[in-house]
């Protein structure tokens, strides 16, 4: 699996043999209500699943987070799993940073990024 930060807020389909997730967050000011949505497409721009929720208070790095281990769990639950490679791209430079380097994840972020990096996915 790759995290990251894109390059431009265009859309860029996955290759073949990958889909992607988009994931994105909603914080009202720095910390506040908050909520999550993705979306995962195939190659051929396919919409495969589409999902949001509301997760109550939070700041933006910890929406982001909460996005992508929801986004690990929806893709570990699917047929996909074994079949293609998963991209999940974040708007959130710090949480891609801290899920490539666990050690430098400051502590009120931890529990977060282990339960990402513990999904048994590979992170490059």
């Amino acid at each position: 699996m790759v995290v990251k930060v894109p390059e431009s807020d265009e859309w860029c389909a996955p290759p073949p043999g990958c889909v992607k997730f988009n994931t994105g967050e909603a914080v009202k000011v720095s910390y506040g209500p908050a909520g999550i949505g993705k979306i995962l497409r195939d190659h051929s721009e396919k919409v495969i699943v589409e999902f949001s929720k509301a997760i109550g208070l939070s700041d933006l790095a910890s929406a982001e987070s909460i996005a992508i281990r929801e986004a690990l769990n929806i893709f570990a639950a699917s047929e996909w799993v074994n079949q293609v490679e998963l991209i999940i791209k974040v708007d959130c430079a710090y949480v891609v940073y801290w899920v490539n380097n666990p050690s430098l994840t400051p502590f009120a972020f931890k529990d977060l990024i282990n339960e990402c990096l513990n999904a048994d996915f590979n992170f490059s």
